[in-house]
Formats: C-alpha cells, sequence, structure tokens
C-alpha cells in the first residue's frame, strides 16, 4: 500500500465543515471528510512546531526525544518513519516545510526531498554552503531575486513568498512537485509527505479578500479578560495577543481586528485547500486512489482568537487539538470516530500499511484496524499531550514573560473530560461535553473530585509507561491562580 500523507502547519479544525465551520471555504478537505474517516478527538504531542513534528515522524513522545522548543534539530539516534521503510522497498519522498533541522540536503529516510522554506535556523551561515530551498531555486528560475541577505547567502523571507501572485506561492510549488513525485511511482509502493506551511503566518495570501471581515464571526469562547480559576500563564498569552505589536505591527485590541486576521486565516486555509486537490486529483488520474492511504492532518492548531489568544502553545482544544482525516483501501467512508487520538499513533499506522513491523519501543498504535472495523472504538481511551519548560526561551526577549509560571504542563483527556495538570500552577478541568469552549474551570469542584482522581491516576500510568520523570503534583494541591 502507498501512503500520502498531507501535513499543514498550524492548522485549527474550526476550518472545515467537517468540524463544524461552513463558512471558511475548503471544499477539497471537505469532500475528503465525506469520504473518508474524520477523527473528532486528535491532539499533537506538543502544541508548537519542532516538537510536535519530531514527536509524529518518529512515533515517540516529545519528553523521549527531547527536543522541547524550536531551532532545534531532531537527534540522530532516533529513527523517522521514512528511516523505518525505505529499506522494505518504500519509494519515500519529502515536499514542503521540514523543521526538524536545516532546510537542506535530502535527509533522514527521505530520498527525494524538496524543502520550501529558506529562513528556520541559520540561513546566512548554511545557505553559502547548501544554497536556496527548492522552493527558492524554483522562484529563481521564475525571475525573482531572494529579499533578504546578500550574494550566496540571501534567501526568501516568508513574508515576500506570502505575498506572491498564486502560481508562485509555496502551496504551488508543492503541488507541482508533489504531482510529478505521484508520476513516478505507479509501479512502486511509496511514503510522500506534503507539507505546507499554510494556515501558518504570515497571516497573507492570494485570498486575503476571500472573506469579508465584517461578516467574519468571532469564536463562541472570545473574550478579552481572565476568567476564575485561570492559571497565570494563559493571562499572559491573553495579554500578548492585546499589548504587543505582532505581524504588521498589529495589536489584536478589538473585535475589528480580530475578525480581520480571522478572514485571513480562512483564505490562508483556502489556499492550502486548493493544492490539496491539485495532489488529490493527480493521485485519482494516475489510479492510485484504491491502494492508497491517504492522511491528512496539521503539526498543531491556533488559538485564532479563542478565549482573546493568538497561535499556539496552549492546551485547548484549539491550539493542542488537531484536524485528522484519513480515506484508503478496505476504510468505509463517511464515519467519524470520538475515540481521543494522539498523533504518535501516525508512524504505526504508516508502518502497518507499508507491511513493515512496528518497533517496540513506540508507544502508540496502528489505527488501521479501527479504520477498517477490525475493532471497536474504545469508549476508555485516553491521549495526552506535553509542555516542556520553553516558553520563557521562546519569549526570552519580552518582559511579559519573565517569570510565566506552567513551564511543565501535561493534559491527559478522554472523550468528555480534560485535565491539565501544572507543575507551578493552578490545574483545570474541563467537561468538554457541556463545556466545549473550556470556559469553566472545575478543579475546585467537590463533586468532580473523584474525575480529577481518576483522570490523574492514569496520567501518572503514562508516565510510568513512557518514562516521564516530570514531576507532577497532586492537581488538588497545586497552586492557586497566578
Amino acid at each position: 500500500m502507498n501512503v500520502l500523507l498531507i501535513y499543514t502547519d498550524q492548522q485549527q479544525r474550526r476550518t472545515m465543515s467537517a468540524y463544524g465551520n461552513d463558512v471558511a471555504l475548503t471544499p477539497n478537505l471537505n469532500q475528503f471528510s465525506q469520504h473518508g474517516v474524520v477523527f473528532e478527538s486528535a491532539v499533537c504531542p506538543q502544541p508548537v512546531c519542532v516538537p510536535s513534528r519530531c514527536a509524529t515522524f518518529t512515533g515517540v513522545n516529545v519528553h523521549t526525544h527531547g527536543v522541547f522548543a524550536n531551532g532545534h534539530p531532531l537527534p540522530r539516534h532516533i529513527p523517522t518513519v521514512a528511516e523505518m521503510v525505505v529499506d522494505h522497498g518504500v519509494r519515500t519522498g519529502y515536499i514542503g516545510k521540514w523543521h526538524m533541522g536545516r532546510e537542506v540536503l535530502p535527509q533522514r529516510g527521505f530520498e527525494e526531498f524538496f524543502h520550501a522554506v529558506d529562513d528556520n535556523y541559520t540561513p546566512a551561515k548554511d545557505l553559502p554552503l547548501y544554497g536556496l530551498s527548492g522552493y527558492g531555486r524554483w522562484l529563481v528560475e521564475k525571475g525573482y531575486a531572494p529579499d533578504q541577505g546578500q550574494g550566496a547567502g540571501g534567501w526568501f523571507s516568508r513574508d515576500f513568498a506570502a505575498r506572491l501572485p498564486e502560481e508562485h506561492t509555496k502551496p504551488a510549488f508543492i503541488s507541482e512537485q508533489a504531482c510529478r513525485f505521484l508520476e513516478g511511482r505507479q509501479d512502486e509502493p511509496f511514503l510522500l509527505v506534503c507539507s505546507f506551511l499554510e494556515p501558518h503566518n504570515p497571516y497573507h495570501s492570494p485570498y486575503d479578500d476571500l472573506h469579508d471581515p465584517d461578516e467574519t464571526e468571532l469564536p463562541d469562547n472570545f473574550h478579552t479578560e481572565p476568567l476564575p480559576d485561570w492559571p497565570q500563564r494563559n493571562a499572559v498569552f491573553q495579554e500578548w495577543a492585546r499589548t504587543v505589536a505582532h505581524e504588521d505591527g498589529l495589536r489584536y485590541d478589538t473585535e475589528e481586528k480580530w475578525r480581520g486576521l480571522i478572514a485571513r486565516y480562512y483564505g490562508l486555509a483556502h489556499h492550502m485547500d486548493h493544492h490539496v486537490g491539485v495532489i488529490l486529483d493527480k493521485l485519482d488520474a494516475l489510479g492510485l486512489r484504491d491502494d492508497t492511504l491517504v492522511i491528512f492532518t496539521s503539526d498543531h492548531g491556533d488559538m485564532m482568537g479563542s478565549h482573546g489568544m493568538y497561535m499556539k502553545s496552549m492546551m485547548y482544544e484549539e491550539s493542542a487539538g488537531v484536524p485528522l482525516l484519513m480515506r484508503g483501501p478496505a476504510i468505509e467512508g463517511g464515519r467519524r470516530i470520538a475515540e481521543p487520538t494522539s498523533q504518535l499513533d501516525l508512524t504505526p499506522t504508516i508502518l502497518d500499511a507499508c507491511g513493515v513491523a512496528p518497533r517496540a519501543e513506540l508507544p502508540g498504535k496502528s489505527l488501521l484496524p479501527l479504520l477498517r472495523g477490525e475493532r471497536d472504538e474504545d469508549s476508555e481511551a485516553v491521549a495526552v499531550c506535553e509542555w516542556n519548560g520553553t516558553v520563557q526561551r521562546m519569549f526570552s526577549r519580552l518582559p511579559l514573560f519573565a517569570g510565566v509560571k506552567g513551564e511543565w504542563i501535561r493534559s491527559i483527556r478522554t472523550r468528555r473530560w480534560k485535565l491539565n495538570v501544572y507543575r507551578d500552577d493552578v490545574s483545570e478541568l474541563y467537561d468538554l461535553e457541556q463545556d466545549p469552549g473550556e470556559m469553566l474551570n472545575l478543579i475546585h469542584e467537590p463533586a468532580r473530585r473523584p474525575v480529577v482522581e481518576d483522570l490523574f491516576e492514569r496520567l501518572r500510568e503514562w508516565q510510568r509507561e513512557t518514562n516521564d520523570i516530570v514531576d507532577l503534583p497532586h492537581p488538588l494541591e497545586s497552586a492557586e491562580p497566578g
């Protein structure tokens, strides 16, 4: 069986009708969800780019691979899923944003490698040695000159690329290269990853005007003041969105600005969706659909105004939750799966599809038996998301984040409940059925003590099984808010 993994960046579930949004124009993903399987409760390993990617592409937990923040490469001793399958007759390709090391030559088991981001890590040092990204060279062929750096050390910034004509954007490059890869793969099994930067910032695209900000609704859980029993960290991130100048010099301190941002975010999702459609149409035209497992997901979400917050790093569903769609041979479409699912299950699933035995050390499990109806959903399943001591490092230049709490968090969720345990601040308990916007922290409700005890014991069991040594206080004994 072939595997096509379409992997976006910072895409909130609420960008397609499968997750309740009929406003955002993502027709190809909407069609995909109608003919595939929708996972309603998938979570990322850690809601920031590199830690999440390193976990998803290796199948090991973030505290196992040890990459806790952006700007650090995946350790060489931890194999990627491509390294696990490449010696089993599977042709491997990677197109788009890499972000798990320098965006340079083919690496980590991917035989064909077309990277699309020049400004990760140290471009001024790397580019004279390795040259521009595949996308950068593509732009030069089309007559563009790098907007950053000089001479051999020049590169194309993300902002420059985001404002190009549609046919010269990164999604156009990715779909073009993907179609070329597929055209040569009709007689051998393959694993192809198409990694889009969109809808990650910069929040600009050729579709900035597709959605009218005046007609764009704010999230139901939009608010601009801290909630009762809120961890201090949440209030800091809310204040950051409101008081610090972001892209285009904006502070998101009015509803008008939030509506404009969300409208542009939907434009980015549409841009990506169009080129996902190009790739899927090529797969069908080549007769590969019936022998290809297609997976669609994102490295994490984006708060995008929920709780008055911006971007990622939070344990809320908008940030830690991810879209996850699948379709493939012997998989009945049109279904929804409520079982909590971790992206750590994707590497075992890909190995299973490629006929490669899973490694014993991988904590996840193949989802193919569930997809094929060979096992029922597990009503007792849980999924865990981590945060590992990186906020102060990520935002060290901003006085607002000096001394911020919530540097070590473990979040465990069932279908109904989510418990966020902080090492140094008040913990959180949310009833996702009654309170999907996570507005009411129930951690101090006496009637919910049995829920807290059960979830915390299951979290401690997960820590023992995965050798997670972070020492967490009992959530009912954690600090008071702030």
